[in-house]
């Protein structure tokens, strides 16, 4: 939920918590909500601490870029924007951040301001932008064509909101063209303002959100199917935790059997109180992540294991689990969580004692069998990394001392968003990374690697890898998807002026080499059987190629290939 500052001080901010309110009570859609609120951040001032002309909200922008980065679902505006940015002044977010910002993950997004998709211009506004973007920006959009008004973009908002997040009133997924119908038929009485509103995207997609059906059983002992019996944890300790998917009667789900997510969240941390139009809300920062492990349910049952981080802010007070799962070859999503945990001062005397560091025993770009010190890659390129350790790893992102780094070239580049792109598993005891590397120079380039376990204990790794000349050799595919009775067809566009030898690499999600070969001919087959002869299996793939033709060398970016299984798709 993202708001602009508003003259009067309050309320686009209001509104824009309202929305999360809404979301995160009134719905019952049991997703974790976020807030980019402009006023939260500091403004740049000249020397007399007058305001000055470029008030960037610095700290918002990469929130914004960071919030992305991890993923959203669904994403809404409110407050002053334009044709080319979201924000008046502030410039929270603007066209040149949207060319910039390259995410694997977009949102649904609805906007209650002016002009930020005017189609009929001679340019395109940063709504449309967003929309054409392929490796970032919005799958759709609920966007403004005109100069609006604020009370009625509040209500159409309100709305679209309520018809998009339904399934808990209604018991179906609405597309999206129903939940533009349903926001515009809120209005009973004659309304202007709702007709500078349209829908940038297909209507006829349906939405799906996890729902909430995976119950919290038990947490570290405690019943939490008893009001009276609350969980505690303490830093440095080791919980427990049972749930159960249900059905819509509220018994065990003996058939789902899919993948769990389990993440702790420190206390809320209020920013201030705000009065509009007679009534008064606390504003609160945004959670900080604690901790997150990777599971599985099986036959509607979940067990999982987390250690609490040495250092959270709370202190006698409450913290917010969440889990989710997804079921098996399906689309079918459950959630919960709770708030009622509260977490116990630290004690030295209870806390797990460690003096290991963690092991780096993974750290390759692209693909683990070809990848060596001084490897040729593409200026856009994929970053793999594994690590263990014997208690855990800490994830906690806004700690001074402990949270993990990567930086490129000694430090020239810092990703602060690495662990944006963990997923941890055996009790949060092992992380891999799959971290995407965007316009890399030419050259000799290093890639240093920092990671901390929950006690402060540290590892680090360098690699070393060369970036050819960027931008000559391309290297695609003739099919997205593709299908595994099919072959799938790599052609190489080049603008070297002798023919290239190739090396084309297709790989598993996880950088694992599944098919090479070695070519000057364009184009050349695969026919989806790994180095083995062997069928793969369906899945996301990754392909690139290196190439060099005696004077030019390097590597194409890689790309990804989705493989559907035609029995499967054609059965569904």
């Amino acid at each position: 939920m993202v708001a602009s500052d508003s003259p009067d001080g309050g309320s686009y901010i209001f509104q824009g918590e309202t929305y999360k309110n809404l979301i995160d009570n009134a719905l019952n859609t049991g997703m974790h909500v976020n807030t980019v609120h402009d006023s939260q951040y500091a403004r740049a001032t000249n020397q007399n601490n007058l305001d000055i002309t470029d008030r960037t909200a610095t700290q918002g922008k990469e929130l914004w870029r960071k919030l992305h980065m991890d993923g959203q679902y669904f994403v809404t505006y409110v407050g002053h924007a334009g044709p080319i940015s979201f924000t008046k002044h502030n410039r929270m977010w603007t066209t040149g951040d949207v060319s910039r910002a390259v995410y694997n993950h977009w949102p649904i997004m609805s906007t209650a301001c002016c002009d930020v998709a005017h189609f009929d211009n001679d340019s395109r506004g940063i709504a449309e932008v967003m929309f054409h973007k392929r490796d970032g920006g919005a799958i759709a959009l609920l966007a403004s064509s005109r100069m609006v008004y604020a009370t009625h973009n509040d209500a159409l908002n309100t709305y679209f909101i309520n018809a998009l997040f339904s399934y808990d009133a209604n018991g179906v997924m609405p597309t999206l063209g129903e939940a533009y119908k349903q926001c515009k038929l809120g209005f009973t009485t004659s309304n202007t303002n709702k007709m500078s509103f349209f829908l940038l995207g297909d209507p006829a997609i349906k939405v799906n959100y996890p729902i909430s059906r995976f119950k919290l059983i038990e947490i570290n002992g405690a019943d939490m199917t008893d009001p009276t019996d609350q969980p505690m944890l303490r830093p440095l300790r080791k919980f427990e935790v049972t749930a159960h998917v249900v059905d819509a009667e509220g018994n065990l789900d003996t058939s789902f059997n899919g993948d769990a997510t389990m993440t702790l969240y420190d206390k809320e941390v209020q920013f201030a109180t705000i009065s509009y139009n007679g009534q008064s809300q606390k504003i609160y920062f945004n959670r900080d992540k604690l901790g997150e492990v990777d599971g599985r349910v099986v036959n509607g049952v979940f067990n999982g294991t987390m250690i609490v981080p040495q250092e959270p802010k709370a202190n006698n007070e409450t913290v917010l689990l969440r889990v989710y799962a997804h079921k098996d070859n399906s689309d079918y999503m459950v959630n919960g969580f709770t708030k009622d945990i509260k977490m116990l001062p630290y004690d030295a005397n209870m806390a797990i004692k460690d003096t290991e560091a963690p092991v780096i025993t993974n750290m390759y770009v692209n693909d683990e069998a070809s990848f060596a010190g001084g490897s040729m890659v593409g200026s856009s390129s994929m970053l793999y990394i594994t690590a263990t350790d014997d208690q855990g790893i800490c994830l906690m992102e806004n700690t001074v001392d402990d949270a993990m780094s990567l930086l490129l070239d000694g430090g020239k580049t810092s990703y602060n968003d690495v662990s944006s792109f963990v997923t941890g598993s055996d009790g949060g005891k092992t992380i891999n990374i799959e971290f995407p590397l965007n316009n890399l120079s030419e050259g000799l380039h290093t890639l240093t690697f920092t990671v901390y376990d929950l006690l402060g204990n540290k590892s680090e790794r360098t690699i070393t890898f060369m970036v050819g000349q960027v931008g000559d050799v391309t290297l695609t595919a003739d099919k997205l998807p593709a299908y595994l009775n099919e072959e799938v067809n790599f052609d190489l566009h080049s603008e070297l002026a002798n023919n290239p030898e190739v090396i084309v690499r297709v790989t598993d999600a996880t950088g694992k080499l599944m098919w090479m070969t070695t070519t000057t001919n364009f184009p050349v087959a695969w026919d989806m059987r790994d180095m083995n002869g062997n069928k793969v299996p369906a899945g996301l793939y990754r392909y690139f190629g290196t190439y060099n033709d005696g004077i030019n060398y390097g590597g194409t970016s890689i790309n990804k290939l989705i493989v559907l299984d035609p029995l499967k798709t054609a059965a569904e």
